[in-house]
């Protein structure tokens, strides 16, 4: 993950095989962070996964994040039950 120092990766025990599929940093503090899955994934198994994302890039980058930009992309979703308010 990039602009998480190695030093804490490793320190944390952070697994990197577990990052968004496509992780874009601009330099005015934003970040984008899009995750696909296949059409037959339940999107509602993944719903906190960007959140997780988010959160450990914003505390742990050597450069300050202010927003971020998050998108989750897939076919399988029921949006009457499995969304709530934050989405």
């Amino acid at each position: 993950m990039a602009n998480v120092p190695e030093e804490l990766i490793q320190s944390l025990n952070l697994k990197l095989t577990k990052r968004p599929d496509i992780f874009l940093y601009a330099s005015e503090e934003k970040c984008l962070l899009v995750e696909l899955k296949e059409p037959n994934e339940d999107l509602s198994d993944h719903l906190n996964q960007l959140t997780k994302y988010c959160n450990l890039i914003a505390n742990y980058s050597v450069q300050k994040i202010s927003s971020f930009h998050c998108c989750l992309i897939g076919e399988n979703i029921n949006p009457i039950t499995d969304l709530d308010g934050d989405y």
